[in-house]
Parts: C-alpha cells; sequence; structure tokens
C-alpha cells in the first residue's frame, strides 16, 4: 500500500447539524426554528402554499367528477321501484335489444306481484310515434332477481317505462353494441 491509500482508510467524516447550521443563511436557520427541524408531513406538502393547495383540491375534485361519470357509463341504469333497487342493462345483436333488469329487495316489504314495462326508443318530435314493447314480469320474494328479455328493435338509446301497482319509474340507457 502506498502512502496515499493508507490516508484514504485513515480519513474520518463528522457530520454536525449545528456547525452546518451556523454556516448558513439566517433564512435556513429561520425556517429550522419554526419547524423544530421536522420534516412537513405528504399533506403538508401538498398543500404548503396556496397555489398547491388548489392544485390539489382540483385534481380531489377531477377524480371524484370521473368516478361518478364512470359508474353512469355503459349500457346501465338504475331506479328505484316499491321499494326495490333495479339495474338495467342493454345489449344490441342482430337486430333485437336484449334487456336485463337484476332486481334488490331494499326491505322486507318490498313490493312484490306483476310488473309491466314499456320498452321505447327516445325520438325527437317529428310526428312518427315510436315503436314500443311492452311486458310483464313478476317480482316475488326472493330478494334478489333477474330478468332477461328482447325487444325487436335497435337504437343506441332506450326509454324503459316500469309500474308496479301505484309505483312508476322512468329511465333511459344506452346499449351496448
Amino acid at each position: 500500500m502506498d502512502q496515499d491509500d493508507q490516508d484514504r482508510e485513515n480519513l474520518v467524516f463528522y457530520y454536525s447539524r449545528e456547525k452546518r447550521l451556523a454556516r448558513s443563511s439566517q433564512r435556513v436557520r429561520d425556517l429550522y426554528a419554526l419547524r423544530g427541524g421536522k420534516k412537513p408531513s405528504f399533506l403538508g406538502t401538498l398543500i404548503q402554499t396556496r397555489s398547491s393547495a388548489m392544485l390539489f383540491i382540483t385534481i380531489l375534485l377531477v377524480g371524484v367528477f370521473l368516478f361518478f361519470t364512470a359508474q353512469g357509463r355503459g349500457g346501465k341504469g338504475g331506479a328505484a321501484l316499491g321499494g326495490n333497487r333495479l339495474t338495467v342493462s342493454g345489449r344490441l345483436y342482430r337486430g333485437a335489444a336484449y334487456l336485463t333488469i337484476g332486481k334488490k329487495a331494499g326491505s322486507p316489504n318490498a313490493y312484490t306481484g306483476p310488473v309491466e314495462i314499456a320498452v321505447s326508443i327516445p325520438q325527437k318530435k317529428d310526428g312518427e310515434a315510436p315503436p314500443v314493447e311492452t311486458r310483464r314480469v313478476f317480482f316475488s320474494l326472493a330478494p334478489e332477481e333477474k330478468f332477461e328479455f328482447s325487444v325487436p328493435f335497435q337504437a343506441p338509446r332506450l326509454a324503459l317505462l316500469l309500474k308496479a301497482g301505484e309505483a312508476l319509474a322512468s329511465l333511459t340507457i344506452k346499449t351496448d353494441g
């Protein structure tokens, strides 16, 4: 070993925060005195300044908006009817629209019995009456049920009117092609 290698092995490094702070500017010393030398939390860093807080709130709001719009996309729709929660989805296949209606009872005394369903194509006012297809299903005492049927027309959107006793529900769904 030569002299340089021996000097490198004998080097001792010391770190002293106090010495480092004594040589730093007054602004740095004030920052350490204000915070006590602690690092800010993750959330504290995100909302430390007004502009970063506004950016953080904007990102949260966009995230919430995207979450709720993603829930409403696709061929699904939902409604409440006689104490039952309904989910309706539709898909197109070979010249017909196939609908699936899922029922979940909201309480033990939710409606049971016949349910009249009218399905139509939502149309703009141009004088011609849209086609209407009607079906009847029966809600039983089961807490969850699923009903599937087809209607003889295709459209990117379908309007449904459901009647259970005196209760009415209407919704429009997108059909998945």
